[in-house]
């Protein structure tokens, strides 16, 4: 399991989250929501390994994150950021290395090792376009590249920053049914999500985030319910046939 207990981070002598625990247990979608600056990515960036805190514990299965190598690591976490350089290679080469924590060096591929990259691009929808260059497919292309990417990884908790970004709707929906596919096979799957209804919607439980500090962790009905959305976002929240959310006068 990943958990934060108590933690204190940030980047240099800015502190950007706050006295934050939380856990991310595996078999459940976890969903991280806050307005703009709440801190969403760089807990997940945390969560990752990828900053270490300044003041409390960031640990896997019990053990801190900083004290486990990057191989070893990778092979249990996999992270997808919201943005990145686009490097000069194919989309499969890309997804390939999601096999880079399980291959020695130099780097080999199996016949296992391009099977799973396969079944990981297939999954993704991006499988006809393996062969093209990544600088020249479209942003949500790319994005799907890069999901292919985390799915060869094979850790066993998936990381995700926006990753519905430049998706359209029908394959945001698709991601969403992969999520849930990775969830019933016992991943731990964190999503940092800009619409509020999708992640109600989707997630098992919500971490709601406000100025660095975390609000409420709770099933969905239980978030709606407690009117932590009003505090975290300034609107309110009504049911009908959909959800609306209405700003808070």
């Amino acid at each position: 399991m990943l958990e934060l207990c108590g933690v204190y981070a940030g980047y240099a002598e800015k502190t950007v989250l706050r006295d934050i625990s939380l856990r991310l247990p595996e078999g459940r979608i976890t969903a991280v929501i806050g307005a703009n600056g709440s801190g969403k990515s760089t807990l997940l960036k945390l969560c990752a390994g990828h900053i270490t805190p300044k003041k409390g514990g960031a640990l896997l299965d019990g053990k801190a994150l900083c004290e486990i190598t990057p191989v070893k690591l990778a092979r249990q976490i996999a992270y997808v950021p919201q943005s990145r350089p686009i490097p000069a290679m194919t989309i499969e080469t890309q997804v390939l290395h999601g096999r880079f924590p399980w291959t020695g060096f130099p780097r080999v591929y199996t016949a296992k090792d391009r099977e799973i990259a396969r079944l990981a691009m297939e999954k993704t929808g991006i499988l006809p376009k393996r062969a093209d260059m990544l600088s020249r497919v479209s942003g949500g292309e790319r994005q799907k590249a890069y999901l292919a990417m985390a799915l060869a990884q094979e850790a066993r908790h998936l990381l995700f920053d926006e990753p519905s970004a430049n998706l359209d709707i029908a394959v945001q929906l698709s991601l969403h049914d992969i999520f849930k596919e990775l969830r019933g096979g016992g991943k731990c799957v964190a999503v940092v999500m800009h619409d509020l209804a999708a992640a109600l919607a989707l997630a098992d439980d919500i971490a709601v985030l406000k100025e660095g500090r975390l609000l409420q962790t709770a099933t969905p009905d239980e978030v709606l319910s407690s009117g932590v959305i009003a505090e975290a976002f300034g609107v309110r929240v009504t049911k009908g046939a959909q959800l609306r959310f209405l700003p808070v006068k």
